[in-house]
């Protein structure tokens, strides 16, 4: 048989709250699927268009027409991982190209990063040479 160690639990009144918590006084944590993961981003960021997840969405659920909740859900899953992965995709495009204009990085390319600056000294005469030609690492 366990031995007690003494402690009562505090009498609850009629109005408290009953809390699974080992300790009520710390904040409610967060689930998992908040704050990392598959779920941690909203589906739609701002800067894409929802109608472009929309008519995804809609060509495929004219391919695999759906019938029934479960099926739906599962279109649905599909459609949310192309558009991530197209997120993805563009991401690391952008970066690519990011990267290819900066001559402190191994993938910078030189006739790229001369053109683009023609391209804002032609835009940007002004400003052009102080803003980005200055931040240059030699």
């Amino acid at each position: 048989m366990p031995k007690h160690n003494g402690y009562l639990p505090p009498a609850l009144k009629p109005t408290d709250r009953l809390n699974n918590s080992a300790a009520p006084h710390r904040r409610r944590k967060r689930a998992n699927a908040e704050k990392s993961g598959v779920f941690a981003e909203p589906l739609i960021l701002p800067g894409e268009d929802p109608r472009e997840f929309e008519a995804l969405h809609s060509a495929l659920i004219d391919e695999w027409t759906p019938s029934g909740p479960s099926e739906q859900s599962k279109v649905f899953g599909i459609a949310d991982a192309e558009w991530r992965k197209g997120r993805s995709r563009r991401f690391a495009e952008a970066k690519g190209i990011s990267n290819s204009m900066r001559p402190d990085h191994p993938a910078f390319d030189e006739a790229r990063g001369l053109i683009t600056f023609g391209c804002l000294m032609y835009r940007e005469p002004e400003t052009a040479f102080t803003e980005y030609a200055g931040n240059a690492r030699h």
